[in-house]
């Protein structure tokens, strides 16, 4: 009759120096004796009866950490239960959606580098089996599910766990085993596609009343086919109450994508963290004095649910606005920099990026800082962040804190900043780095600059702007009256030639699947080629277009999240190479409406002579008709000369204001 949890067995690992509360079944009013030993000495022993129910909790105190073995023996007058080589050390508890669901085997480095890598450290986690969608999830808490302890060694079970606990627990095994002896591990809790309400237990919907309408609907339980892994409370019931009486140091979490609905992001997200984080502290904290941080990872970003184009920008300002309100309790990692790297072959959604690993280096090199009194200069309690935004003149000067060493941009030119004016449409901005905390930016174009976004687009990745060690956090000084950001960004990488792609992170693949590619910027046109050129250039780069007979060009698509508005801009420029040996036109393809499909030229006029040949060429875009763009070719005509081609350089484009 005397049975424990999954979660008390072999090979467990359990927070040091800590209570430890053992959980069970045994016979009605049966006293149970639980003691921690090593060698036949008792380290701290408890006793309990079983209630009615049979029952029981007992609290023994953990030893400080070491690689010892120890023993955890449970025992009535009847039975005995011995639960053999376990670790005291370091644990954390992993929750999440899928992106923190996202197992080792789905990471490029795994077979090749962090397998071996964790060999032979003394490293443990817990791991649990996902259920269907329309499983049948239990009502009230589930004191005890499937589960099972794995240790470094096992590389075929650890690949079925969280890629970024997994680097996490490496990375702080290897600071922390530099000063003692740590075994460091994690809980693997998460659900891919899951809203926060499922992670929170029932009675926190009652506690807390600004989600208190988002309760669960305890009279239909289970009656919602696929959308039974949706209902709040369904996969704390299931999944983590399981581990009651375990304690874990603090949560990493990464979730958010499912509850990018209106409602939530712009309302009550930061409500329902709140709630998670004071519901787990109650019950795994190992006291009320622990803090119980939840670290989070900022939404990577993707076009989520049918939603404007910055929404991914509005639940990550929940992130942000918490971490500046309580920085110890609601830290955050930043991750829009990151490349996003797709493993198709393994089998992974692109909503996925395959960058996790350098994901959980960002946790690990965080709660070092912050909770493990990592030493050096500079050290960062936060990613930078936004505190100020000042107009100077034609610039905005933007003032961050927690810039550890200081500010600076990877790379030649800033990515993803824009800017505007009160009326004028977002703009790509230029940027200085003015001193270690402060950076100008501005547009040319653009007298009276008043708002700036940074990373606010749900298809801005690969972004480049960095403050010591971390990335800097997406910001937006726009809001309405509720504080929600209220920037449209519509990307415009055909203005930038020293990208040779784009990352289009939202095409229809099929019915039910999202593709995500890497997909070039221009397109010849019919017997052209294109290439981009490092002789003939002005700026260090152009793009050289050339044709087989006398009429040729190059040609731009539209993406989502980089449409071709151009009827919000007055004119459009360029500097053209061999431009007096070809007549050079912007042709607008418009989509067709009523049957009718609508053409569109404007001639591309001389405004400027530049050095070695070049010429400036204005388009004039006042006057072009209103409607969707589908296509922008630049066309040429070659009228002199041997060879039929341009290159083309500088870009530029002006915004109505």
């Amino acid at each position: 009759m005397l049975t424990l949890p999954k979660i008390f067995s072999d090979k467990a690992l359990y927070l040091h120096s800590s209570p430890l509360d053992i959980c069970g079944l045994a016979e009605h009013s049966a006293k149970v004796k639980a003691s921690v030993a090593k060698d036949g000495q008792v380290f701290s022993e408890g006793t309990s009866l079983a209630d009615e129910n049979g029952k029981f909790t007992i609290r023994v105190h953990t030893p400080a950490a070491s690689f010892d073995e120890w023993s955890i023996t449970v025992s009535t007058e009847n039975e005995s239960i011995e639960l053999k080589e376990i670790l005291f050390g370091e644990l954390w508890l992993a929750c999440g959606q899928s992106n923190m669901e996202m197992p080792n085997s789905q990471q490029p480095e795994w077979e090749t580098e962090v397998k071996e890598l964790i060999k032979g450290k003394k490293m443990r986690f817990f791991n649990q089996p996902k259920m269907s969608h329309d499983y049948a999830y239990p009502i009230e808490p589930k004191s005890d599910t499937d589960g099972w302890w794995m240790d470094s060694d096992n590389s075929d079970k650890v690949g079925s766990v969280s890629a970024i606990a997994t680097v996490f627990s490496n990375d702080l095994y290897d600071y922390l085993n530099a000063k003692c002896e740590m075994p460091v591990g994690f809980l693997n809790c998460s659900r891919g596609g899951t809203c926060i309400e499922t992670w929170l237990p029932h009675g926190a919907f009652d506690k807390y009343p600004k989600i208190n309408y988002k309760k669960p609907d305890l009279e239909n339980w289970n009656q919602k086919g696929e959308g039974n892994y949706q209902q709040p409370g369904a996969h704390y019931n299931f999944n983590t109450h399981s581990h009651l009486g375990v304690k874990t140091r603090g949560m990493l979490w990464y979730q958010g994508e499912t509850n990018l609905g209106a409602e939530q992001t712009q309302h009550i997200y930061k409500d329902l963290m709140i709630a998670l984080r004071e519901s787990y502290k109650e019950l795994f904290a190992p006291s009320d004095d622990d803090l119980f941080p939840i670290v989070s990872s900022l939404i990577y970003p993707w076009k989520y649910w049918n939603v404007d184009e910055s929404h991914v920008g509005y639940l990550n300002k929940c992130f942000t606005d918490l971490a500046k309100a309580y920085p110890d309790a609601y830290p955050f990692v930043a991750n829009c920099d990151l490349s996003p790297i797709w493993t198709y072959h393994l089998g992974n959604h692109p909503i996925h990026p395959a960058h996790k690993y350098a994901l959980g280096r960002r946790f690990a090199l965080l709660c070092l800082n912050k909770y493990y009194g990592r030493e050096g200069k500079n050290i960062q309690m936060l990613p930078p962040t936004l505190k100020s935004c000042v107009r100077h003149g034609t610039k905005l000067r933007l003032t961050f804190e927690n810039v550890g060493s200081g500010l600076y941009i990877a790379g030649d030119k800033i990515r993803g900043m824009y800017i505007k004016s009160d009326k004028s449409s977002y703009v790509p901005a230029k940027c200085e780095v003015v001193n270690k905390s402060v950076i100008n930016v501005w547009n040319d174009h653009i007298d009276n600059p008043k708002h700036v976004a940074y990373a606010v687009s749900s298809h801005e990745a690969a972004t480049n702007l960095y403050g010591g060690e971390f990335s800097v956090a997406p910001f937006c000084t726009e809001f309405d009256k509720n504080g929600v950001t209220t920037a449209y960004i519509s990307r415009k990488p055909w203005l930038d030639l020293d990208n040779d792609s784009d990352f289009v992170i939202e095409a229809t693949f099929n019915d039910t699947v999202r593709n995500a590619c890497s997909k070039p910027i221009y397109y010849p046109a019919e017997g052209s080629f294109v290439c981009y050129d490092k002789v003939y250039t002005l700026s260090g780069r152009s793009l050289k277009i050339e044709g087989r007979g006398k009429e040729f060009g190059a040609y731009v698509l539209p993406n989502p999240g980089a449409s071709l508005d151009l009827e919000n801009y007055t004119s459009l420029s360029m500097d053209v190479y061999n431009s007096a040996q070809n007549d050079v036109k912007l042709v607008l393809y418009y989509k067709e409406e009523n049957g009718m499909a609508v053409t569109y030229s404007v001639n591309g006029e001389v405004t400027a002579a530049k050095a070695y040949g070049w010429q400036r060429r204005t388009f004039d875009l006042t006057s072009i008709p209103k409607g969707v763009i589908e296509k922008m070719e630049l066309s040429f005509k070659h009228t002199a000369g041997k060879v039929p081609f341009v290159n083309i350089d500088n870009i530029d484009i002006v915004p109505k204001n």
